[in-house]
Parts: C-alpha cells; sequence; structure tokens
C-alpha cells in the first residue's frame, strides 16, 4: 500500500498558495525532515488542527450513504468499497491515507472529504505526488464578486 499524508490548510494560506504547491510541498518535505522549532511554527500557523471527533462521523455517515464498508478502530478509519480499499489514520494536524493508489482514495474517500472540506493538501509519501484534493472554491467566490464597468 501507498502512504499519502493529508493536511487540512488554514483558508488564507489555502488562497495565497493554491497556485504555488510545489512551495507547500517542500514545506512540508523541509518539516518533515528537520523538524526545526522554526519550521514547527510555521507548520502550526498553516495548517488546522483535524477535529477527530467531527470529522469521523462525517466521514462515516457519508460513507454509508455511499455504500462504502467502513471499520473504525480507535483513530484509524478503514473504507472498502469494491475493490478499492483505502485506510486513514488520523493525527492532530495531518491524516496518513494508506491505499493501492491515488486512484483508490480518488474512488473511495476524496469526494467525502471534498464536501467536508475544500483545503485539503496531499503529498505521497514515497513518490513526488502533490496537490489539492478539490478546486479552490474562494478564487470563485472572488470572481462572482467582482464587477466589470464601462464608462462608453
Amino acid at each position: 500500500m501507498q502512504k499519502y499524508r493529508l493536511y487540512w490548510i488554514e483558508d488564507d494560506v489555502a488562497q495565497y498558495f493554491y497556485h504555488k504547491g510545489k512551495l507547500l510541498c517542500q514545506f512540508f518535505l523541509e518539516y518533515i525532515r528537520t523538524n526545526s522549532k522554526h519550521t514547527m511554527i510555521q507548520y502550526d500557523y498553516i495548517t488546522n488542527y483535524i477535529p477527530h471527533k467531527d470529522i469521523h462521523t462525517y466521514i462515516i455517515e457519508e460513507a454509508r450513504q455511499s455504500d462504502i464498508s467502513v471499520q473504525k478502530i480507535q483513530e484509524k478509519i478503514q473504507l472498502e468499497n469494491g475493490d478499492s480499499k483505502v485506510e486513514l489514520v488520523f493525527n492532530n494536524r495531518n491524516i496518513d491515507i494508506y491505499a493501492e493508489s491515488l486512484l483508490s482514495a480518488e474512488k473511495v474517500v476524496f469526494p467525502i472529504l471534498r464536501n467536508f472540506e475544500s483545503s485539503f493538501f496531499i503529498i505521497g509519501k514515497d513518490q513526488n505526488e502533490y496537490g489539492w484534493i478539490s478546486p479552490f472554491i474562494g478564487n470563485e467566490l472572488k470572481l462572482k464578486n467582482e464587477r466589470l464597468y464601462s464608462f462608453l
């Protein structure tokens, strides 16, 4: 199984870094590599705390409504949909996702997480894979509020 790490990014940071995913990925890899006080402070600033109880309840309810098999064991949730199996391990500021492939995670858990929050950023542990699991809604809201005026 492949390991991916999912981060819930603060809205302001997500808005600023939406098109700068490579920088965000480099920061997380640096944080993991050095775990220095400086990067820990930045990490705590840009990531949200994962509300375990709330997100567990949400994922379990949504999975069951989508006919996805669910098993919860302490801070771990196992999801299965046909031949796609995904395991989620919850930490304070990230979620470790174990899946056969990113496609398995896309089939089973990403649709559920997209409906929970739009600013999740994922990094593949063994591969050079990273990015947002959904388009950023904040940019669409800005476009809806903008007006084009003509003085002709």
